[in-house]
């Protein structure tokens, strides 16, 4: 579930109640995505029509459990929950439009004629659009959207431009009032520490006060030389720490086209790797994503491994930022330098190059 609004959150809902078009800026972790939820449940109680809509399928799965358990059944009716894909399908089958082709990238610029077609025959036709993770959205697209809601519809945009790794374009936002979210909630604050550091906005409220372990950083551990050596890395996780196999998640920043020597399926020792599908409980599952594909999702324990395929500087920053701020307590680093992290030295447990050395037995 969903943590509560923190003061400064329910500070944010009371102002966004004044105003019908607000954009929401704030760092990984600081609750934009629990904000979301909250306003798209009040204004499902008021008996609104609501579209709820985000890039990533995995954060759209997660969204539309959360608003079942809130609200009742998510469907295609006054309450859509899904992704901007999704959203640009259903919408083109109510209008008896054909579907844009299966082999076409998520980014082409087909979806970006069809959601102004769509924009230009349905505007109006729901009362409040919420886009979450709007820094995946092309500028294009978020401005088409906007439309749907009308000239006195709802609208409400959460997003954080340091985790921008698709388009490279800002949204302007214009015509729309700001709020800005500066504490980071969500991890405890070794791991805020970090994700504070790699942030590029601006200035941070001092993190919360939540104790952890510091984040721990293994520069031998090169799992797309050696996959064997998560392994090691995840027995020491289950077997001498006792972490649950289904609070941890395996994220990389590739995938298996783009290099990655990890995949769906994988059996790593004694436990099979999952892409969904993985409960909180679960013993024999272990969830593996790209750090892309994890947006706005979190888990206790975050393992970041094949950190050494990240070559560009500039790409690692963001996907090095993204991926931290997804640990809630713990956060292991495989493959990359303490450096990279902002960190000066080695960061780590006692004992902990003995037990995941990537040469030893």
């Amino acid at each position: 579930m969903l943590l509560e609004l923190t003061e400064q959150q329910y500070g944010h809902l009371r102002r966004m109640r004044l105003n019908r078009r607000v954009l929401v800026d704030g760092p990984a972790g600081s609750g934009k995505t629990v904000l979301a939820v909250y306003k798209a449940e009040e204004l499902c109680r008021e008996g609104l029509s609501v579209w709820l809509v985000c890039y990533n399928q995995l954060l759209a799965e997660h969204l539309r459990a959360e608003m079942s358990y809130r609200v009742g059944p998510v469907g295609e009716g006054r309450l859509y929950v899904g992704t901007f894909h999704g959203l640009v399908g259903m919408l083109s089958r109510k209008c008896g439009l054909p579907p844009i082709g299966g082999e076409v990238d998520v980014r082409d610029g087909a979806y970006a004629v069809r959601i102004r077609e769509l924009a230009a025959l349905l505007a109006g036709s729901v009362d409040a659009l919420i886009v979450d993770e709007a820094q995946n959205f092309e500028a294009e697209w978020l401005e088409q959207l906007i439309l749907f809601p009308g000239p006195s519809g709802v609208c409400y945009v959460f997003q954080d431009e340091s985790q921008r790794v698709y388009r490279t374009d800002p949204f302007a936002g214009e015509m729309f009032s700001r709020c800005t979210l500066d504490r980071i909630v969500r991890c405890a604050r070794p791991v805020s520490e970090l994700v504070a550091a790699l942030y590029d906005g601006p200035a941070l409220a001092e993190p919360n006060d939540v104790p952890g372990p510091g984040p721990e950083f293994v520069e031998e551990a090169r799992v797309s030389e050696d996959p064997g050596v998560l392994e090691k890395v995840l027995a020491d996780l289950v077997r001498s720490r006792h972490v649950v196999p289904g609070s941890i998640a395996v994220l990389t920043p590739r995938t298996v086209k783009g290099g990655s020597r990890l995949a769906p399926g994988m059996r790593i020792g004694e436990w099979e790797l999952v892409d969904r599908g993985q409960k909180p409980d679960d013993r024999s599952r272990i969830l593996l994503s790209t750090i892309h594909r994890f947006q706005g999702l979190e888990r206790d324990v975050v393992v970041l491994a094949e950190l050494e395929l990240l070559e560009n500087p500039q790409e690692r920053r963001r996907l090095l930022y993204l991926g931290a701020s997804r640990a809630r307590v713990l956060l292991v680093a495989l493959g990359a330098p303490a450096h990279w992290f902002g960190r000066t030295g080695l960061q780590s447990r006692a004992g902990l190059e003995t037990h995941w050395d990537a040469g030893s037995a």
